[in-house]
């Protein structure tokens, strides 16, 4: 992301702590077991107003969203922060993460709550 943006890596992650701390992106932290192997360990992020990050791409209406190429991604992002803040508002830390491996199949979103893990994937 640094790269994209011509900063260097530690500037970008100064931001995007800065940006996490006022409640604008959320990290979604991977999947953690010891016996798992050639897993992705970097979390993923999501901003957490689908139409903040629509306006700075400068969709301007909900047609254009659902046919761009991003529209699952979008709907990705809706539906995790939906999930995150219905544990935030209930006053607990939400039990989500999520497992890729380098083979990039991936499971979006893990629920880990009461001993059983639920899981949501695209594919």
């Amino acid at each position: 992301m640094a790269k994209e943006v011509e900063i260097t890596p530690p500037t970008a992650k100064q931001w995007l702590k800065v940006l996490a701390a006022a409640g604008l992106v959320y990290f979604l932290e991977p999947f953690a077991h010891p016996n798992l192997k050639y897993a992705v360990k970097a979390p993923k992020l999501y901003f957490t107003d689908t139409g903040l990050a629509a306006y700075l791409l400068r969709w301007s209406s909900a047609a254009t969203l659902e046919a761009g190429a991003m529209a699952s991604n979008f709907f990705e992002t809706w539906v995790v922060n939906e999930i995150y803040k219905s544990f935030i508002n209930c006053g607990q830390i939400p039990p989500l993460s999520y497992f890729r491996d380098f083979n990039t199949k991936e499971v979006e979103l893990l629920i880990e709550t009461d001993g059983c893990c639920i899981s949501f994937s695209n594919s």
